[in-house]
């Protein structure tokens, strides 16, 4: 996710790798999700619904959350106004958000010294 956000700075044209990126960065996080409700031995349909409702789950949330955007951001029909004040500033929270969840479950950052 940091990665895509940083390239939303630094390259300001789209490049097709970001799909494989994006695609490969939610294959694993499924499939990470997938492995942790599977580790508690639920029956099959119990699994398959869990991981159903999960993604019913976040594709809602970020439709919800993409309505927002487009709502808020309608009026900014000039790209240069759109980059400055909306993709620059917004792809820096999202890195700087990625970046430190990526150092927290690394263990980087956050945990308490033993």
């Amino acid at each position: 996710i940091a990665v895509v956000a940083l390239e939303n700075i630094f390259w300001p044209r789209y490049t097709h790798w970001r799909l494989v990126v994006v695609f490969i960065f939610g294959l694993v996080h499924g499939l990470g999700f997938a492995s942790a409700l599977s580790s508690l031995h639920l029956p099959t349909t119990s699994l398959l619904f869990g991981l159903l409702g999960f993604n019913v789950g976040v594709e809602g949330g970020q439709l919800a959350i993409i309505s927002l955007a487009l709502i808020t951001t309608f009026g900014l029909r000039n790209a240069k106004t759109y980059r400055n004040f909306v993709v620059i500033p917004g792809s820096l929270i999202i890195a700087a958000m990625g970046l430190f969840w990526m150092a927290q479950r690394a263990g980087w950052i956050g945990s308490s010294p033993s």
